[in-house]
């Protein structure tokens, strides 16, 4: 089981994907399951065995960074092109293409997703394993 398929890639899109944009979404969909597993310090096994399945949040992120990828597969930034004296530039990110990366919102929402909201003040053993929920 994973956090999300291509058929979900498909629904949220609204359109079948060709047998070469499935491959494409396959790759992408481990990819961005890699990096959530990594924000919020657990695997897939875990984040089940914790929550009793994946929590749904998780596969509508999944599907979002992957449609996210697939859209700009380069990583582009900004293109401009002028007519009169041909002009053309194109501008990459410099961090490449980080699609798949979360951003601090879409990180805390997994966080919050698979280990709760959590308040309170922080203790010396929570410093050192921030990664980890419920340890």
């Amino acid at each position: 089981m994973a956090f999300a398929s291509t058929k979900d890639v498909e629904r949220r899109r609204g359109a079948p994907l060709t047998a070469a944009e499935a491959k494409s979404a396959e790759f992408l969909l481990e990819g961005a399951q890699a990096v959530i597993e990594e924000a919020v310090g657990r695997n897939e096994a875990e984040i089940i065995a914790l929550k009793g399945g994946v929590p749904k949040v998780l596969r509508l992120l999944t599907v979002e960074k992957v449609l996210r990828a697939m859209a700009n597969p380069q990583g582009l930034s900004s293109q401009s092109e002028a007519l009169g004296a041909h002009s053309h530039t194109e501008r990459f990110s410099n961090t490449g293409n980080s699609d798949l990366l979360l951003s601090p919102v879409e990180e805390r929402i997994a966080r919050s997703a698979v280990c709760g909201r959590l308040a309170g003040t922080a203790e010396m053993e929570s410093l050192i394993s921030d990664g980890r929920c419920g340890s």
